[in-house]
C-alpha cells in the first residue's frame, strides 16, 4: 500500500503535523514512531505521566534514546543528552518544569531575514495561537491578541500562592535589583521577571500524544505505528518514494507520495546522512553513496547551555522533590552584551537525588540556573557508523567563543549577587558552588564553567532552513530538502538559529506551520 504522506517521528512537531494533515479525509497519513505507544492516559507510565525528572532523564531511562555528547574538552565524562523515544517525543518528557515559552519576535524575524519570509513573527503568531488554549485569558493582564482559546494544548501561569518561599524571595530580589515585572512570559514585549507558563494539567504534561494524536487515532486515514524505527529513506533517482522501517526485528519498505522527517534535531540529520544526503566527505568516510551533497546536514548544531549556582538552605526550609520546582523566569540582557534578552535565569528547588549542573548535594538545596540563550558558537553532529542503531557523535563546543564565555561568567556573578540579597536571608544558608576559590578570578571562574556547563535540552539547527543560495541550508522555507524531491524536514533541526526560549512550543508551531504549507 502507498500512503499519500509518511511522517517519521511522532514528537513535538511530527505529532502535530501528522494530525493536522489527517484532517483531510482524502489524504492517507502514516505516522511512524520508534518508541512505544500508550493509547490512553491510564496506560502512561509514571515517568511520562508526572514530573519525575530523575526518572525520565537519568542514565538508562526507558523512554530515551540514551544519547551522550561532548560539552567541552574540560568535562570529565560525556554529557547525557535526553531525547524522548516514545509517542509524543520530547513533548512527553517531563523536565523540572514543563515550560511553554515562545521565542522573542526578533528570533522569528531573524529567520525571515535569513531568506525565510514565511517565518516572521507576524507569520507564525497565528499558529502559536492555534495550538493553545490559554486558560488565563482575561486574567492578570493577559492580552488575548497574542493567545489562543481553542487549541489542543492547555496552558496556564503558575499562581503565586503555590510558589516556594525561595521562588518568592528570588522574585522580590529581582524586582529590587531593578528588573521589570511582566505578567506574561509569551507577550512579544516580555523582558524581566515573570511567572512561568506551563502546559501541565493536574500534574500531567500535555504532550502531543495526549492532545493531538490520541483524540484523532480513530480516523481511518491516519494509521499509527509505534516501535517502528525508520532506518533509511528510499529514493527513485532523487525522488523520495518511501522509507525502510524496522519493526520487531524485521525490515520493511513502505511507499509514500511524500516523506516528512520529524525525528528531531539529532535523529533527522542522522537519517538524512544514512540516506545519502549530507556532507560529501562525511558520507564517503562512512562508505555511504552520495545522493546529494548537502554540507549543512549535522552542522550549525545550536543549543542553550546552562550552569547552576548551588545554594544550601537552612535546616527548617523544606523542599518537595515532587512539587513545582520552576515557578518564575528572569530574561535579561547580559551586562557584557549588546544582544537583547540573551540570558535566562530561574530559581530551582531540588532534592538530594537530583543532579544540577554536574553536582549532587547531601540533603536539600536550591539553585539559580544561568542559561546562555543566544550563543555565538555552535557544534556539530556526525555519524560514527553507517549502522542506524549507533548513536551519532555530538560535539557541542559550549563556550568555545570568548564572547559566550564572558557572558556566562557575568551571568553567574550576577546570580550570586542576587542570592546575597536580604530577601534570601531566611532561606539560603550558604553557597556550595561555585566556591570562593572558583570566583577568585575570571580565569578561575572560566575553568569552573568549562567543567560544569551542560545542555539545557534545546538542540536545534542541524538541518537549517534557508534559500538554495545558502550552501549550508538543508531545507527551504517550506521544509523541502534542497536537491531532492518528495522529502521534507519539520522539527527543531530546521531552525536557522535557536530561539531565546525553550523550544517545545516553537516545535509545535513548526508542526502547525508546515502542515498549513502542505495543504
Amino acid at each position: 500500500m502507498q500512503y499519500d504522506v509518511i511522517v517519521v517521528g511522532a514528537g513535538s512537531a511530527g505529532g502535530v503535523l501528522a494530525t493536522r494533515l489527517s484532517e483531510d479525509p482524502s489524504r492517507s497519513v502514516l505516522l511512524l514512531e520508534a518508541g512505544p505507544d500508550y493509547p490512553d492516559f491510564e496506560h502512561l507510565p509514571d515517568d511520562l505521566k508526572y514530573s519525575t525528572t530523575e526518572v525520565a532523564f537519568q542514565k538508562g531511562a526507558v523512554h530515551d534514546w540514551r544519547y551522550v555528547g561532548i560539552a567541552t574538552p574540560e568535562h570529565e565524562e560525556p554529557m547525557l543528552v535526553p531525547r524522548a523515544k516514545v509517542m509524543g517525543g520530547c513533548s512527553a518528557h517531563n523536565g523540572p518544569g514543563p515550560l511553554f515559552f515562545r521565542g522573542t519576535p526578533a528570533d522569528y524575524d531573524a529567520w525571515a531575514a535569513a531568506g525565510n519570509p514565511l517565518w516572521s513573527y507576524e507569520q507564525v503568531l497565528p499558529y502559536f495561537k492555534k495550538l493553545e488554549t490559554d486558560e488565563d485569558i482575561g486574567e492578570s493582564n493577559i492580552d488575548a491578541a497574542y493567545h489562543g482559546s481553542t487549541g489542543p494544548i492547555r496552558v496556564h501561569r503558575l499562581k503565586r500562592d503555590i510558589w516556594h518561599p525561595f521562588t518568592e524571595a528570588y522574585y522580590e530580589a529581582a524586582l529590587v535589583a531593578g528588573f521589570p515585572e511582566h505578567p506574561d512570559i509569551n507577550h512579544p514585549q516580555y523582558t524581566g521577571i515573570s511567572p512561568r507558563v506551563e502546559n501541565q494539567v493536574d500534574g500531567v504534561r500535555q504532550s502531543t500524544a495526549l492532545t493531538y494524536i490520541h483524540p484523532n487515532r480513530h480516523r481511518l486515514n491516519f494509521p499509527i505505528r509505534a516501535n517502528a524505527h525508520v532506518t533509511k529513506i528510499v529514493f527513485d533517482g532523487t525522488r523520495a518514494i518511501g522509507v525502510e522501517v524496522e519493526i520487531g526485528g524485521e525490515r520493511f519498505t513502505v511507499e509514500g507520495g511524500e516523506i516528512v522527517v520529524c525525528a528531531g534535531a539529532v535523529a533527522s540529520p542522522q537519517l538524512l546522512i544514512l540516506s545519502g544526503i549530507g556532507p560529501a566527505d562525511h558520507l564517503r568516510s562512512l562508505a555511504l553513496p552520495v545522493l546529494h551533497a548537502s554540507p549543512g546536514v549535522g552542522q550549525n548544531m545550536r543549543d542553550h547551555c546552562s550552569v547552576g549556582v548551588l545554594l544550601a538552605v537552612h535546616d527548617e526550609v523544606k523542599l518537595d522533590p515532587h512539587g513545582p520546582r520552576l515557578n518564575v523566569t528572569l530574561r535579561y540582557s547580559s551586562e557584557a552584551s549588546g544582544f537583547r534578552d540573551d540570558i535566562i535565569s530561574s530559581p530551582n528547588n531540588f532534592a538530594s537525588r537530583v543532579r544540577v549542573g554536574g553536582s549532587a548535594l547531601e540533603g536539600e538545596g536550591v539553585s539559580i540556573g544561568c542559561g546562555l540563550y543566544l550563543a555565538i558558537g555552535c557544534g556539530e553532529l556526525k555519524l560514527t557508523s553507517a549502522d542506524p542503531h549507533m548513536p551519532p557523535h555530538m560535539d557541542y563546543r559550549y563556550l568555545a567563543d570568548p564572547f559566550d564565555l564572558k557572558r556566562m561568567r557575568d551571568a553567574v556573578r550576577r546570580s550570586i549577587r542576587l542570592a546575597q540579597s536580604p530577601q534570601f536571608k531566611k532561606i539560603v544558608a550558604g553557597r556550595i558552588a561555585p566556591t570562593d576559590e572558583d570566583l577568585a578570578s575570571d580565569q578561575a571562574l572560566d575553568a569552573w564553567l568549562l567543567r560544569n556547563v551542560r545542555t539545557a535540552y534545546h538542540v536545534s539547527g542541524t538541518c537549517k532552513m534557508g534559500p538554495a543560495s545558502d550552501p549550508m541550508a538543508v531545507v527551504d522555507q517550506y521544509g523541502r530538502v534542497h536537491g531532492v524531491d518528495g522529502l521534507r524536514v519539520a522539527d527543531a533541526s530546521i531552525m536557522p538559529d535557536v530561539i531565546r526560549a525553550n523550544t517545545n512550543a516553537t516545535c509545535l508551531m513548526i508542526g502547525e506551520r508546515v502542515a498549513a504549507l502542505m495543504r
